[in-house]
């Protein structure tokens, strides 16, 4: 990547990190105290989250996935969960509640969505796919 390309990126990614750290700038959590509070940025405003989760273990014959969807501007949520067979390995029950979550989205016709994981490999998997 060029230096032109990455410059950009960087300030974008820097600014939504800020606004991240900002506690002034976060809703709250949900009253149960099970949700955290959702980032709020021009860059975010009025944009679902979902936030995307996959479970596994070695020698468990299930892996979990699990996603909650909350809009930036409201304290509604949706939220799915299931299990299924075991996937092949963290990363894989990582990609499928991804794409499970995506096809949900579509499923509700939701167009403006961004998508949340801690799964730092699924994110660099994603943004770049030629590696």
């Amino acid at each position: 990547m060029l230096t032109q390309e990455i410059l950009p990126l960087a300030k974008i990614e820097e600014k939504l990190w800020n606004d991240y750290a900002d506690p002034s700038r976060l809703l709250p959590a949900d009253s149960s105290g099970l949700l955290p509070a959702v980032p709020t940025s021009d860059f975010l405003e009025s944009t679902r989250v979902f936030y995307v989760y996959g479970a596994w273990k070695e020698h468990d014959v299930f892996t979990g996935q699990g996603w909650y969807c909350r809009r930036t501007d409201s304290k509604g949520i949706m939220m799915g969960a299931m299990n299924l067979r075991r996937s092949l390995s963290p990363l894989h029950a990582e990609c499928e509640a991804l794409i499970w979550a995506m096809e949900c989205m579509k499923t509700l016709q939701f167009s403006d969505v961004v998508f949340a994981t801690d799964c730092s490999q699924l994110v660099k998997m994603v943004s770049s796919p030629e590696e």
